[in-house]
């Protein structure tokens, strides 16, 4: 249980640091850039809060890549074929060489995913405050986790104590 927690935990990040960048922008902050130091004094009870919500996200998480496959597959693409050539488009020295027309697939099929994205970002940050916790806090203890050990250690100690409990 614990190891398929943290394999979820880690798959929300992707779609947390887009919704970020995406909250950044839009607010208009001045360096947006930048990258702010990482809070790592959080309360057991924030913490808590925060794994009851990352279960929420989780979930929220699985149902969008279930669309997002589904809307890949709606343009008669394989959802492989569509992960190789969005690869090579983030990374030059992949090779994934496509024909105009698979490149128009392709271009519409990430449209579709892309709105799925979006509506993703929302259901998460109500799922987040569904459980009590404001998005921005979520946001904080997320990235706390991905870059502090501490924070790590703590939540991870949270998670074998509510393991051991039930």
């Amino acid at each position: 249980m614990k190891s398929k927690f943290f394999a979820c935990l880690c798959a929300t990040l992707s779609v947390l640091m887009i919704s970020s960048a995406d909250l950044v922008h839009a607010q208009g902050l001045p360096g947006a850039a930048q990258q702010q130091p990482v809070k790592e004094d959080f309360t057991d009870e924030e913490l808590k809060t925060f794994i009851q919500a990352n279960k929420s996200v989780v979930q929220v998480q699985q149902a969008a890549e279930q669309k997002m496959m589904q809307a890949i597959e709606e343009t008669d693409m394989d959802v492989n074929r569509f992960n190789e050539i969005a690869t090579a488009q983030q990374d030059p020295q992949a090779d994934a060489e496509a024909s105009a027309e698979e490149m128009a697939t392709f271009n519409e099929a990430a449209q579709k995913v892309m709105a799925v994205q979006r509506e993703t970002q929302s259901e998460i940050a109500a799922a987040v405050e569904e459980e009590g916790m404001e998005f921005n806090e979520y946001r904080q203890i997320m990235m706390a986790y991905q870059n502090s050990p501490k924070v790590q250690e703590q939540i991870t100690k949270l998670i074998e104590e509510e393991q051991s409990q039930n």
